[in-house]
């Protein structure tokens, strides 16, 4: 008994050491490229705990993101430190001073059209139903260049925006005098996530798809499964 309570009090401390609170939600610490709204498998048992991003969905159509700023505590900051060792954004954090560094908050929040567009790709939905441990980052935190943040956090709206030339998303940040300026997942150096699964279901035509996408610490809606294989099949999808 001993032995167990010993094991899962390790356990919990792994976890405290290896995340932080970001908009009164814990996300994963990183040192490991991380993009938001990328889909990849996820480690998470003692004692790794690592994100492995296998693709990035197209989308042919804009996702809403909130966009929050913060100021860096001394946890947060040494986080970004890992990220980026050589500190590649020029901050500083002196315990002694009042005025300290500053980050993003992003959180993808448009999920009834971000699922809309998921199931748009059977290639990618024949992928996610046979992988249980697919998740996507939906959340990251991240330190940017004082342009960048203010610009972000001075936006009238920010989006979700996939780059078919690169296969890559990037920020589209629409500014208050209407001019749109585009900040590069490269830009930003993320070093907390938060991740995503999916809740599936049958759509009118008795198909298997995506009908949420859920915080990994929540549970599914009614009459949703996060195994795609428990959803009741009502025909033989494979004849379909």
């Amino acid at each position: 008994m001993t032995k167990k309570i010993c094991f899962f009090l390790l356990i919990a401390l792994h976890i405290g050491c290896k995340s932080v609170t970001v908009n009164n939600q814990l996300q994963r610490t990183t040192t490991a490229p991380v993009e938001l709204g990328t889909i990849g498998l996820h480690e998470d048992y003692y004692p790794y705990d690592r994100f492995t991003i296998t693709t990035t969905p197209k989308l042919d159509r804009k996702v809403r993101v909130k966009a929050v700023k913060h100021t860096f505590n001394k946890r947060k900051f040494n986080a970004y430190e890992n990220t980026s060792p050589y500190n590649r954004m020029q901050l500083q954090y002196i315990d002694s001073l009042p005025d300290k560094p500053e980050y993003i908050a992003l959180e993808l929040i448009d999920h009834v059209n971000h699922t809309a567009m998921l199931n748009e790709d059977p290639d990618l939905l024949d992928y996610l139903k046979t992988r249980t441990g697919a998740f996507m980052v939906t959340s990251v935190a991240a330190a940017l260049h004082g342009v960048h943040v203010q610009a972000i956090s001075n936006a009238e709206s920010v989006f979700l925006v996939y780059d078919p030339d690169i296969s890559k998303y990037y920020l589209e940040i629409n500014n208050r005098d209407k001019t749109i300026l585009k900040v590069r997942m490269e830009d930003m150096d993320i070093f907390a996530y938060g991740l995503s699964f999916f809740c599936w279901g049958e759509n009118p035509r008795h198909r298997l798809e995506i009908k949420d996408i859920v915080e990994e610490d929540q549970r599914c809606p009614a009459g949703t499964y996060k195994k795609a294989s428990k959803v009741k099949k009502k025909v033989n999808y494979f004849k379909l």
